[in-house]
């Protein structure tokens, strides 16, 4: 029965008192909810209003503009040809299938995205400037993505993930590398990690085709992290600890449907790149953790040699693993993917023993020269690597690590030269002209490697007056310093022994004695030339 306060208004209402209200008590539970509803609809309604006003300013400012038909097609071909195997975050089958789709077609933010990363690898000259590069093209997608972005046009987390990374994938001028390409994968680490794509989906109600592509862009944002810790000098995000995904494999990449096969062939250099790729990745976080990182620099003193060379097992067992359609030394090579892959795993061989090198100071130990022929001869592979691309006009579809590559192999020839070798000014001149040959073609593509090539430039001039190299204030090229910055070496501090005498080996035919292989076993002079096929 209801209580005496629920009787009293009652007939206070039936006998017209002059308190009664027309509006529902305020104790009354039904009505309150009802109050909230409609409140939460109203917000709702103005804020969809508010994001209608967006995207229409979007519109006029042309975010939802797109090149002639012909044009897209190329761009979207030259995405799946050369920026989709280092980042294979889209199902093709899926997407192409969208794209021929007027009624259902992709998110416009995830084309926008994609426009974005291929306008660098398309061949079509109206995307490109007068001076060949594609900087006004590039930053006018970038503009139109991140105008989607910024106006919640996308309400698809995984288009939306698929987007950050590519945006991401964008380098712009010297203020644009650490805000818009370190932030962006950020930024799309910490969705990833809030939809729970760090977690095992074995078990999970997706779909067979969600579940492999879910696992594909776990992967690749790990690699995202990895190389842009290394480049930028920044703290890795992912925590491999954390998760328990899966390990990629090659049946991860087939797209068929049930009752509907893929129409888009499978390409095995392509799947064999990003495997070989996700595992070396995975060293590279522990050469980083272990050796690079500041608990590492302040809990040892001093390097722990048993710890580089479990790296260096490491590594050299990824090389020994790796497929012959990867391999630079076999003849069934993919040559494009097998280079960048190789390179990869050049620059980071040189990571792992250029921290020893730049430890030790004087008297080099006998100990480290492995390390120091190691370090050698992985930057003249890298070196050969990049003369490659060159001659073949490949530069220019290259990641932009190939900058970072590019820069490391510099350092460790310089430092060659100087404390090493007595080579001739003529030949530094003129493989110092091939860097910065190389850095001003790679900077039509990416505008990072014109600053890249301007700091060369002022380390090659400080050593040209005698000058020391200042200490770079930038962490991922606070190396430069360590190796160039250093007093040029007193013949009369080399100590004697077994040291001395492979550097005297070394200046005399660039051969270490009694030392086995480290890499493929071929002379140094050899490295430098690639059976590149046309």
């Amino acid at each position: 029965m209801p209580g005496p306060e629920r009787i009293h208004q009652q007939s206070a209402i039936c006998s017209g008192h002059p308190n009664r209200s027309e509006d529902p008590p305020s104790n009354d539970v039904r009505s309150v909810f009802r109050a909230q509803k409609e409140k939460s609809w109203r917000a709702s309604r103005a804020c969809q209003t508010c994001r209608y006003r967006k995207v229409r300013c979007d519109a006029q400012r042309g975010a939802f503009l797109v090149p002639p038909r012909q044009i897209c097609d190329e761009l979207i071909d030259s995405y799946f040809a050369w920026i989709h195997p280092v980042v294979p975050i889209i199902n093709q089958t899926h997407f192409r299938r969208q794209y021929r789709d007027q009624l259902s077609p992709p998110s416009m933010l995830l084309l926008q995205s994609i426009f974005l990363a291929s306008t660098h690898a398309c061949d079509n000259m109206t995307l490109r400037d007068a001076d060949g590069s594609t900087k006004t093209m590039a930053l006018t997608f970038y503009k139109r993505a991140k105008a989607l972005y910024d106006a919640n046009h996308e309400t698809d987390r995984v288009a939306i993930i698929q987007s950050m990374i590519l945006i991401g994938w964008y380098w712009g001028g010297r203020e644009d590398v650490l805000e818009e390409t370190f932030d962006w994968t950020r930024a799309a680490i910490i969705v990833a990690q809030g939809t729970g794509m760090h977690r095992s989906v074995a078990r999970s109600l997706l779909s067979t085709t969600d579940k492999r592509l879910w696992k594909r862009l776990w992967w690749t944002l790990v690699t995202r992290d990895r190389l842009l810790a290394l480049t930028l000098g920044r703290p890795m995000l992912i925590n491999l600890a954390d998760s328990d995904v899966e390990m990629i494999r090659d049946e991860d990449f087939n797209e068929d449907e049930p009752g509907r096969a893929s129409k888009v062939p499978l390409n095995p250099a392509h799947v064999q790149f990003f495997l070989r790729y996700v595992a070396l990745c995975e060293i590279l976080g522990e050469i980083l953790s272990r050796q690079c990182s500041m608990w590492a620099q302040t809990r040892f003193k001093e390097l722990d040699i048993d710890d580089v060379l479990l790296h260096e097992s490491a590594l050299a067992r990824w090389h020994r693993e790796c497929p012959a359609i990867v391999s630079l030394d076999s003849p069934e090579r993919d040559h494009f993917w097998a280079a960048v892959l190789q390179s990869k795993y050049y620059t980071t061989l040189c990571l792992l023993h250029r921290s020893r090198l730049t430890a030790v100071r004087e008297p080099f130990p006998a100990a480290l020269v492995p390390s120091r022929r190691a370090a050698v001869e992985a930057a003249a592979m890298i070196t050969g690597i990049i003369q490659g691309f060159s001659t073949h006009g490949q530069l220019r579809r290259c990641p932009s690590f190939i900058i970072y590559s590019l820069l490391t192999a510099f350092v460790i020839h310089r430092y060659q030269n100087l404390f090493i070798s007595s080579t001739s000014p003529q030949a530094v001149h003129s493989k110092t002209r091939d860097y910065w040959s190389a850095l001003l073609e790679i900077s039509r593509t990416w505008p990072l490697g014109g600053l890249v090539n301007s700091m060369l430039r002022s380390v090659a001039e400080s050593w040209e007056s005698g000058k020391r190299v200042p200490h770079s204030n930038t962490p991922s090229l606070s190396f430069v310093g360590d190796m160039m910055g250093v007093e040029r070496r007193d013949e009369s501090h080399v100590q004697d022994g077994p040291a001395a005498t492979a550097i005297d080996t070394v200046e005399a035919n660039g051969q270490y004695p009694d030392m086995p292989p480290l890499l493929l076993g071929r002379e140094v002079n050899d490295w430098y030339v690639l059976n590149w096929i046309a």
